[in-house]
């Protein structure tokens, strides 16, 4: 929106309803909204408690900046409005509250923090409260003056109920939740940790845990109280974990049990025979030092052992290259592909065979390992290669609307296990049986997915196009680089980068076009572009 259309989208409506807003106040107004459209809805809440707060104010005349200040302006509205609905809660309510709050949040799996919907059956096992506990949460934060939670008021909670946070700008700006998604981010952290370390240690690739890293685990579960219903929404293997969590604290109590001992036993060596007291402590001595001496050479053995394993796991069929061993990431990540892989078609109610419905369009890129091939075929699916028109290596899914959400996650297990790291899984719009894979010049700087953030989200929420994509957008081109096949487009909100190869028809500077926009983390990309006309259909990547 420009700058006049912002501010006639917050004067009609003011009009409409029978009052006057100060110029002052709306020169304000246009200038915190900016340009960016997130703030639309921060926008719309703080005009909302304007007005409720302008309805209270005896004096009659236009609506002005003193009302706006009082609500906190745009900064502070929402923060302050979610603090009062906490402040009507009871001790118990609010204890609930957080629980409820930090299950619609994650920050667990996307650092920017994204929507959790949650049914209210899971919720109630979550919170530990009745569906009557929970409803009373529920209504403070969804009265008409509020909507801070879906569904509307007045529609009764069932075990099969979504709940849901209305709108994203309540976690980034009530400061109370962002804490709360924080400490719920670094619980999970905590969590997989142990969980990992649990899982070594049972196949002898780990030791039980020592020192400070025993005491922030021990400190967590105290402070948090874990339960199995939280931890499998972030990693299997919850009673192992807490059992080797025991376990280590038990070994270092009788670790700490014999040194007393052998404190109080040496004590009364001295009081009793002193120079019998000597040769025990230097035999003792001596025998502690061979003992760790060979304890250190067993480790030393285990280590390399554990090494060697790690190589020859890591270079099994359609996994990772030599030259990528060094890659931390890139290796954990295989690894954790490789068991969701198998976890599915250990699962799978349909044999492989019936993936051949399923056609894997492959642009394969010189960059890309010939892995990915073989693993795509062992799958079952049916794979076609086409010529590529991006060399760059493979960072991108488009899936037509008929294949099945497990295919879709088997395919974006198998790039993830082949060391590539992908950027991108989006749908096409046509039905069909078909899967693309190839390089998405869009998203090629966005971050890459991790396996837990495929596992626990939906296709449609891993589509991150949908909520920052606009279409018919009109511009004018201001640069062009035929070599590089780029080009920059002057946009409603700046310049928009495009390049060359989805275009069907040769562009010039000066030419006016249309086309769809991408807000990505970075910078805004342009696809479909074309000479004042609808984007046309999506090309092969």
């Amino acid at each position: 929106m420009t700058r006049d259309e912002r501010r006639r989208a917050i004067a009609g409506p003011v009009g409409v309803g029978g009052a006057e807003i100060d110029p002052v106040l709306l020169t304000r107004l246009v200038n915190d909204v900016g340009g960016n459209p997130d703030q639309l809805s921060i926008l719309q809440h703080a005009l909302n408690r304007t007005w409720a707060r302008w309805l209270r104010d005896p004096r009659h005349g236009p609506i002005e900046l003193r009302h706006y200040e009082d609500i906190g302006t745009m900064a502070h509205a929402l923060d302050q409005h979610a603090e009062k609905a906490y402040g009507e809660l009871s001790a118990r309510e609010r204890e609930i509250c957080e629980k409820l709050f930090k299950a619609l949040t994650d920050k667990a799996t996307d650092p920017r923090g994204v929507r959790r919907p949650t049914s209210v059956k899971t919720l109630l096992g979550l919170t530990g409260a009745t569906i009557e506990e929970l409803t009373r949460v529920v209504d403070v934060f969804r009265k008409p003056s509020r909507s801070f939670l879906m569904p509307p008021a007045g529609e009764p909670l069932k075990p099969e109920t979504v709940i849901d946070i209305s709108h994203e700008s309540l976690m980034r700006v009530w400061d109370r939740l962002r804490g709360w998604a924080d400490d719920e981010a670094r619980s999970a952290a905590t969590y997989r940790r142990l969980s990992e370390t649990a899982a070594l240690h049972a196949v002898r690739r780990a030791n039980p845990l020592t020192g400070p890293e025993l005491d922030e685990a021990l400190a967590w579960r105290n402070r948090v109280k874990p339960d199995a219903a939280w931890a499998e929404r972030y990693a299997a293997g919850f009673p192992a974990a807490m059992d080797f969590l025991k376990k280590s604290a038990a070994a270092r109590d009788r670790r700490e049990g014999l040194v007393r001992w052998s404190i109080a036993l040496a004590l009364v060596i001295v009081m009793g025979v002193g120079a019998t007291y000597w040769r025990s402590v230097a035999l003792t001595r001596d025998a502690e030092a061979r003992a760790k001496f060979l304890e250190l050479e067993k480790d030393k053995m285990t280590a390399e052992r554990a090494a060697q394993d790690t190589k020859s796991i890591a270079l099994q069929s359609y996994t990772v290259e030599k030259n990528q061993l060094a890659d931390t990431r890139k290796l954990h990540q295989s690894f954790d592909a490789l068991a969701q892989i198998t976890a599915i078609t250990a699962t799978a109610t349909a044999p492989p065979q019936q993936r051949s419905d399923v056609t894997i369009e492959y642009f394969r890129k010189p960059t890309d390992s010939q892995k990915l091939y073989t693993a795509l075929k062992e799958l079952g699916f049916n794979v076609v290669e086409r010529t590529a028109q991006n060399p760059r290596e493979t960072n991108c899914i488009w899936y037509g609307s008929a294949v099945a959400e497990n295919d879709v996650k088997l395919v974006a297990y198998a790039v993830i296990r082949a060391g590539l790291d992908l950027q991108a899984i989006l749908p096409r719009t046509r039905d069909e049986h078909t899967i693309q894979v190839g390089h998405n010049p869009n998203v090629q700087d966005e971050p890459a997915f991790t396996t837990d953030a495929i596992k626990t989200t939906s296709l449609a929420q891993l589509a991150r196009d949908e909520a920052s994509m606009k279409v018919n957008v009109h511009g004018t081109i201001t640069r062009l680089d035929p070599k590089a096949r780029e080009g920059t487009i002057a946009g409603p909100d700046g310049p928009i980068y495009f390049r060359f190869a989805p275009n069907p028809e040769p562009l010039k500077v000066g030419d006016r076009v249309t086309f769809k926009a991408f807000y990505g983390s970075k910078r805004v990309y342009a696809e479909g572009v074309t000479l004042e006309s609808p984007a046309g259909a999506q090309a092969p990547p």
